[in-house]
């Protein structure tokens, strides 16, 4: 037999009749075996170690073997930017950054100029390799003579133009070398 139903009462208090107080407690444990690597979690003693021991092997690591997901930068490259970098991996991340942003920038001037997308694969170009770890050398010293001298110099824009001039001058060499 059909009823009406009852709609009298509060319309949302409805969908809640049969909530008890264990179904909204929220949880409350926390799981004291997860991994927490932040580094207020450590001395600076320690972070320092970690910090040395980060840069130290960054090549082994960091380092492009056929593995996805590596830096396609030699192990030279990587060795000179650690040692650039005073024990910190986070100035390392900044120094290969600018280099992939200057071959962003080298990729983006090429297609302007020539009309043809291009992409420079870093794996296949030993020659381009050693370009660029030349060029880091050739450009940290510079840096560093211009510092020392008290001469104002912005290194990481000085990092960026050297890395573009190197890409763009090899790939200028490649074309030619191509005809």
């Amino acid at each position: 037999m059909a009823e009406t139903l009852d709609t009298s009462g509060h319309h949302e208090i409805g969908h809640n009749l049969y909530k008890t107080n264990l179904d909204t407690n929220k949880d409350t444990n926390k799981d004291t075996s997860m991994l927490d690597f932040s580094s207020i979690n450590f001395s600076q003693n320690v972070l320092q170690k970690q910090n040395q021991d980060i840069v130290a092997n960054a090549s082994e690591f960091l380092v492009s073997n056929g593995n996805a997901g590596k830096i396609p930068l030699e192990a030279e490259t990587i060795k000179l930017i650690s040692l650039w970098s005073a024990n910190d991996p986070k100035k390392m991340e900044k120094m290969i950054g600018i280099i992939f942003n200057a071959k962003k920038a080298s990729e983006t001037f090429i297609t302007q100029q020539t009309g043809k997308p291009t992409t420079i694969f870093l794996d296949n170009y030993e020659d381009l390799q050693h370009d660029i770890t030349v060029s880091l050398r050739r450009t940290f010293n510079a840096i560093r003579n211009k510092q020392d001298k008290k001469q104002k110099v912005n290194p990481e824009n000085y990092i960026f133009g050297a890395m573009r001039n190197t890409f763009e001058v090899w790939y200028s060499e490649y074309l030619q070398s191509l005809s």
